[in-house]
């Protein structure tokens, strides 16, 4: 696991400054030299809410991983009023595509405390960064964090990010600029998960995030570890899901528990992970700590991989729940090929139909208000693609063939009957 390969580390590493608070935390070696770019905000403002108004981008540099790390400049500072970024700046995310630096964050409008991703561009780590007039369209308008992106050898990325109230999405696109579309609105819905850092492996996608509520490692915000076959859909555990806790290891014997330690961020150097970085905060300060790790095996290259509607057994699952990738389905493929689209619904539920426990699973959770919310988040979400389907025909002048049509309406009927069975409690 991760969590085995982290190592002590010297104390007086990391990034801090004097007068400011520093969160966040996002690493990339140029040269002989890494870059930190991390988020700021004056002490007077209060920890953690001055953020909201405060904060600004920051790049810092080391000439060792583990730092220190001097502050060099402001990359995503205050600007005009009328711009969507003009109040505040935060969660940054450096990434590296062909000749091309790409920076995602945060931000919000003065006066605003509306969240939305966007993105800078530069030629070199040091500048010139090209800020956008328009945050990025995702697919989805909401209140936006934590973007995490992830990206294939042709250029095209997916996306992890979430909105205010932790609902995670993963949105993709062709390239950086976009346009997205939303491929899952619901990653793993029984979870509160936060503060992603997406990677590929070996030909899987993993995830590294924040565990809010204890709901995959068993304790609250330490670090979870998820791994998927197509980087869209069936996020699972990895067999030893703790990636870290809230423990920190220096080389002299002692250790630091911080009070908060969020914000993870690896850096890969060689195709390994190498460091873990993670903001802490210890009551009265914060900065941002790299651990050393024992490097893991090489990120093998591999070539794109794209998401598929469902699983080779016929199965699409986030977290255990049964949900089809409308969405992305709706959105996409219907485009292309609605008669696919439809088919691929009608597939799912059939296969949720002859599911051997799924009579026995909702009478056991109808009368329970776990059992009906978690019933209905697994129905809405195939629903809500296939009123989007139908939308799309009576836009397009197109049909369904009619014995398909036949058969979707068969199977958004029935979906939609056990939803009110289990509002019922019947």
């Amino acid at each position: 696991s991760i969590a085995d390969r982290i190592r002590p580390v010297a104390k007086g590493t990391g990034f801090a400054m004097d007068g400011y608070f520093v969160w966040c935390g996002s690493v990339i070696r140029v040269g002989g030299h890494y870059h930190m770019f991390a988020s700021r905000w004056p002490v007077k403002t209060k920890f953690p809410e001055g953020y909201r108004q405060n904060s600004e981008i920051v790049r810092a540099v080391a000439s060792r991983p583990e730092g220190s790390y001097k502050f060099a400049e402001v990359v995503v500072g205050k600007r005009e009023p009328d711009k969507w970024d003009s109040g505040m700046a935060h969660n940054p995310a450096i990434y590296k595509v062909r000749d091309t630096f790409v920076l995602y964050y945060i931000a919000s409008a003065v006066g605003s405390r509306y969240r939305q991703i966007g993105i800078a561009t530069a030629p070199s780590v040091t500048g010139l960064w090209t800020r956008r007039d328009k945050p990025l369209d995702l697919g989805l308008a909401a209140d936006a964090n934590n973007p995490a992106a992830c990206f294939e050898p042709d250029g095209s990325v997916r996306l992890f990010w979430r909105t205010v109230n932790l609902r995670v999405i993963i949105s993709v696109a062709r390239a950086f600029e976009g346009p997205y579309t939303v491929a899952n609105d619901g990653v793993w819905p029984a979870a509160r998960l936060e503060d992603f850092f997406f990677f590929k492996h070996a030909g899987e996608y993993h995830v590294v995030c924040e565990d809010n509520a204890g709901s995959v490692t068993g304790r609250e915000r330490w670090g979870a570890h998820l791994c998927s076959a197509d980087g869209v859909g069936g996020w699972r555990p990895t067999p030893q899901p703790a990636a870290y806790d809230h423990t920190i290891c220096w080389t002299d014997g002692t250790e630091f528990h911080p009070v908060r330690r969020e914000r993870p961020w690896f850096l890969i150097e060689d195709g390994k992970l190498t460091h873990l970085f993670t903001a802490v905060y210890d009551g009265e300060r914060t900065w941002n700590q790299p651990v050393p790790l024992v490097p893991s095996p090489a990120l093998t290259p591999s070539p794109a991989t794209p998401w598929k509607p469902r699983r080779d057994d016929g199965t699409y699952q986030d977290g255990g729940y049964w949900a089809t990738p409308l969405p992305w389905l709706m959105e996409t493929l219907m485009r292309a090929d609605p008669a696919r689209a439809a088919a691929a619904f009608c597939d799912a539920v059939e296969d949720f139909q002859t599911r051997k426990d799924i009579n026995e699973w909702v009478n056991d959770n109808a009368p329970k208000k776990r059992g009906v919310r978690d019933y209905c988040a697994s129905t809405a979400m195939p629903l809500a693609g296939a009123k989007r389907l139908r939308a799309f025909l009576v836009e397009s002048g197109r049909q369904l063939p009619p014995e398909l049509a036949k058969k979707f309406d068969a199977a958004e009927k029935w979906l939609r009957e056990q939803a009110k069975r289990v509002l019922r409690g019947s």
